[in-house]
């Protein structure tokens, strides 16, 4: 009997820090790409100041839940997510348009890749 009920305790435990850790991953994600978005746009037309906030925004964030989320996730996914974002930060304080948009895409993408790999489908388990 006590092995049951240490089994239904630990499965219980593992689906709790599994929903945790995808709850977590995906909304970090999606306001972080929400700002990217937004910085792009901005800068698009014409209000540096106002994408290096809106980018701001996404970095702080970034730095604030960075070491939750790597207990849920390998570090080289993470790792080339960070390093697009800050060098979208340098593009954009250089002024240089075209490569902070190219690398506000790329970190879009980027973070698409990553939730895309959170959501269980038939084809991340095979």
């Amino acid at each position: 009997m006590h092995r049951i009920i240490s089994t239904i305790f630990i499965s219980i435990l593992t689906l709790f820090i599994v929903v945790v850790g995808f709850t977590i991953n995906t909304r970090t994600t999606n306001s972080i790409n929400e700002n990217i978005t937004a910085a792009m746009n901005l800068k698009n037309n014409g209000d540096s100041e106002g994408a290096k906030r809106e980018l701001q925004k996404a970095i702080d964030e970034w730095d604030h839940t960075i070491e939750i989320m790597l207990l849920f996730e390998s570090h080289g996914k993470l790792d080339r997510i960070e390093e697009s974002l800050k060098l979208s930060e340098m593009y954009l304080q250089n002024g240089n348009t075209n490569m902070f948009n190219e690398e506000c895409k790329r970190s879009s993408i980027l973070i698409e890749h990553f939730n895309d790999l959170e959501y269980p489908t038939i084809y991340n388990i095979f």
